[in-house]
């Protein structure tokens, strides 16, 4: 699974929090932020390793570049975005 975001933690931690309260967890989610800060990065951090998150840096801002960063990060064929 491939999360891209920017500048909006509250919604970020809703999605995370829906995906560590499901019982089929994912596999592994690469979250690749485009924010800047160090805020995103944080808020992984605080969730269970269960999760299996995996954050980046974008390496550019715009949502299409930043699934695809995901997508090349990933390990599996099948991937979510």
């Amino acid at each position: 699974m491939v999360i891209a975001t920017m500048g909006r933690p509250e919604l970020l931690r809703d999605t995370l929090a829906s995906l560590a309260a499901q019982t089929a967890k994912p596999y592994r989610a690469v979250i690749v932020d485009a924010s800047g800060t160090g805020a995103t990065k944080a808020l992984c951090s605080a969730f269970p390793e269960e999760l299996r998150l995996d954050y980046q840096t974008a390496q550019a801002r715009s949502a299409a570049r930043q699934r695809n960063q995901g997508a090349f990060a990933s390990d599996r064929e099948t991937i979510g975005v």
